[in-house]
């Protein structure tokens, strides 16, 4: 789907404060969890018949990091797909310095083809 400048400056817009708003709240979850792993540890190390527990909550602290590694891969693209930010011509995502180059020079930075239709030609 061809769009202006202007809806994809907009869009893009749209998606950096929607994910900027769910950024926040998964940085507080991701943290509140780690966090929560201290007053944990101290109590294992309060309580030597338990220490068998320590193992297991550093394997799940490991799988808890990728998985939130999977989550913000899948989350990215899911953005990518919702506000519908990529290269009309090879269908790539417009993100990071690719989007100053689109909205600089008009062309996707990966396969060089314009992105952008003009709302009314010559009024640039």
């Amino acid at each position: 789907m061809s769009m202006t400048k202007q809806e994809f400056i907009s869009k893009q817009r749209t998606m950096e404060q929607n994910g900027n708003k769910r950024m926040m709240g998964w940085l507080l979850l991701f943290f509140g969890v780690l966090l929560g792993g201290i007053p944990f540890s101290h109590y294992i190390e309060a309580h030597p018949e338990k220490t068998w527990i320590g193992p297991l909550f550093g394997m799940g602290a490991f799988l808890f990091l990728l998985a939130n590694l999977a989550l913000l891969t899948w989350f990215t693209k899911h953005q990518q797909k919702r506000f519908g930010v990529s290269c009309p011509k090879c269908g790539k995502p417009i993100i990071g310095f690719n989007v100053k180059i689109a909205i600089a020079t008009g062309n996707c930075g990966n396969c060089g083809e314009p992105v952008f239709t003009e709302a009314n030609p010559g009024s640039e």
